[in-house]
């Protein structure tokens, strides 16, 4: 062999690493933009029958009063709010209720709203908050989604179809979700039937309204409306999954706990505001109104339209597994597929060993040592973050740290990044390709397995990728183009984590951070290793 052979294949190796690295950067930059969520729309005459967020700004501005004081429940400030809510609703030809009730020392109102029209079979609630906590005037939590909705109203009473919708505005949420735990514990207006809810909360003041949590029999539900979210499309039942293991709770806490089915919007973005004095209109984006507005509009629109039987089959037992594809499209099928998928990729795991074993002799023990660098990669990565984390603590402002979500989203990607290539770089480079694939496929099909038994709503970050990989790697084991596609799909699963993982936990998180940014890179590095200097020409694969 040419004495520069060895270096040539090095450099191309490095060069093909770094090419897939740029492409999953250009993906995350890609998702980061989107989350940044629609284009407002301005309040022109052409745009009546749409929904504007210049509106909602106008809306919210209006409930706010010229003080934009802290209305926490109870007190006379929230009271004004109520007013002016009531009168706006009025103004919309709704039918208003208040229903007062106290709670210790708190004497608080809920407000019920209902759209004249045809019962539908389900009765539907739009559900948010008007009260703020007692530490800023709340315009992220929750008076822009209240604001929201009202503009989602107005639009809706313009649309044909004159069918019944319902609309709560709980009070006390801030208190300890007591608007929403008396509602559910009275006897309803509409009789026993049980609504679909659609609850809008904050944790933040930009970005776009994630989906995040839903009922338990949610697969119907998900796979007849997953199409009427607005855009961008940013759920998954990862979200769902994660969300439950956390002490967080919001209204439709109190609804889910009561079997009512439903989904649950919120912002992430911007948290260094949530339950500060910097919760304003200003600081809320008109990006985020946007969404908020056309979530609830579309869903409105999509429900009031199904019959007694679209409701009767949307009744189901099955969890659903869901998740977005570019904040566009968004995948579904049944939380029961998780573990006939994972057998099946352990099935085509050992079928790839074999076609392998073909064009080169598998050793065992090589396939174990590039796996344990994955693993060494992944550790180290988690225990340099939460160093990271360590030393930062103390030295941000109290709670000011999730300001910077951004920054820890890009400060720990390249963390990982770093780990990663320089363990990879020694470990897999110029190693046999047979066995770096092998080792990743293990990788992988650990992790669906680990999924599929402990959060089943992220099992589909591994399963598509292993089966893909897997079946591109038995019909076609000696092209290369197979692991670049098997790894564009893996980035584009993953994006949407990388993007919103560190926005929701900011600098401190970086245990986690760390330890999640090199699984969701470590398959780039098959790409350093080369097919064995014996392996057998591409037309003699057949």
């Amino acid at each position: 062999m040419n004495r520069t052979e060895p270096f040539r294949r090095s450099r191309v190796g490095s060069q093909r690493y770094s090419m897939a690295l740029a492409v999953y950067l250009f993906i995350g930059l890609v998702t980061a933009v989107l989350f940044q969520g629609p284009k407002p729309i301005q309040d022109l005459d052409e745009n009546e029958g749409r929904i504007s967020a210049a509106r909602v700004r106008e809306q919210l501005i209006y409930l706010h009063g010229p003080e934009q004081a802290i209305h926490f429940g109870g007190t006379e400030a929230n009271a004004d709010v109520r007013f002016r809510l009531i009168s706006r609703l009025k103004q919309l030809e709704l039918d208003v209720w208040e229903i007062p009730f106290r709670t210790g020392e708190l004497e608080l109102v809920n407000v019920l709203a209902r759209r004249r029209g045809t019962p539908t079979a389900t009765p539907i609630l739009v559900v948010s908050h008007y009260d703020s906590c007692r530490f800023g005037p709340g315009s992220g939590d929750a008076l822009g989604c209240v604001a929201a909705m009202l503009e989602s109203i107005r639009c809706l009473q313009t649309f044909g179809d004159n069918r019944e919708v319902w609309f709560l505005f709980t009070d006390g949420e801030e208190a300890g979700l007591l608007g929403a735990q008396e509602f559910a514990s009275k006897e309803l207006p509409w009789g026993t039937k049980y609504p679909f809810v659609i609850n809008f909360d904050s944790r933040g003041s930009n970005g776009s309204a994630c989906m995040f949590e839903t009922h338990s029999g949610n697969f119907e539900h998900i796979r007849r409306l997953k199409d009427h979210l607005a855009w961008p499309r940013f759920t998954s039942s990862l979200m769902v999954d994660v969300y439950k293991q956390l002490p967080n709770k919001t209204d439709f806490t109190v609804f889910r706990n009561v079997k009512w089915p439903g989904f649950n919007f919120a912002l992430i973005g911007g948290a260094h505001r949530y339950h500060t004095p910097e919760d304003t209109p200003d600081n809320l984006s008109n990006r985020s109104l946007q969404h908020f507005a056309e979530h609830s509009f579309r869903l409105m629109q999509a429900l009031i339209a199904w019959q007694e039987e679209d409701w009767i089959q949307a009744e189901s037992e099955s969890k659903a597994v869901f998740f977005d594809l570019f904040a566009t499209r968004i995948v579904s099928y049944p939380e029961y597929w998780n573990p006939f998928l994972t057998v099946l990729g352990w099935v085509l795991f050992f079928l790839v060993a074999v076609r392998f074993q073909a064009f080169s002799r598998i050793r065992l023990q090589h396939v174990i040592a590039l796996f344990v660098v994955v693993l060494a990669s992944t550790c180290l990565s988690a225990l340099f973050g939460g160093m990271l984390s360590w030393l930062m603590k103390g030295r941000v402002i109290e709670r000011r740290y999730v300001e910077f979500g951004e920054i820890g989203a890009v400060g720990y990607t390249f963390l990982a990044i770093f780990v990663c290539t320089t363990l990879g770089a020694w470990a897999f480079r110029k190693r046999n390709l047979y066995h770096a694939r092998l080792a990743i496929l293990f990788a992988l099909n650990l992790l669906a397995t680990f999924t599929t038994v402990k959060l089943a709503g992220g099992a589909y970050l591994f399963h598509w990728v292993t089966l893909l990989w897997c079946c591109l790697a038995l019909v076609r084991p000696t092209r290369r183009w197979i692991d670049f596609i098997a790894i564009a799909f893996y980035g584009i699963l993953h994006a949407p984590i990388l993007t919103l993982l560190p926005i929701a936990m900011g600098l401190l998180g970086g245990t986690l951070l760390g330890g999640v940014g090199v699984i969701s890179l470590f398959p780039l590095l098959v790409l350093y290793s080369e097919f064995p200097k014996d392996y057998v020409p591409i037309d003699l694969e057949s």
